[in-house]
């Protein structure tokens, strides 16, 4: 796990932060956007986003409703109930940026 995950998990409730890392990683979002959620290539930063954004992101996703080319975020979205939206956006919006 990495050190902003660690960070996160400090600021955080415990169970909350343990929901969240698992959500990122059952979700491939680190997979593919990085372990600290920094973005790689042409896959975008997700860390230190507003967590509005990021929350309507993903119920957009969910929907079918945002652009997704490849359809990897829709499909990742799918799973996902409002309250794991909430968890991953707050995870991913307290991440800190270089």
């Amino acid at each position: 796990m990495s050190e902003e995950w660690h960070a996160f998990r400090r600021r955080t409730d415990p169970q909350k932060a343990a929901a969240a890392h698992q959500l990122a990683d059952a979700d491939h979002c680190i997979q593919c956007h990085g372990p600290d959620l920094l973005g790689q290539e042409h896959i975008p930063r997700l860390a230190g986003q507003r967590p509005e954004y990021l929350k309507q992101q993903l119920l957009e996703f969910k929907a079918v409703t945002c652009g997704d080319i490849d359809g990897n975020m829709s499909s990742a979205a799918q799973p996902l109930s409002d309250p794991d939206t909430d968890t991953l956006a707050q995870y991913a919006a307290n991440l800190s940026t270089p």
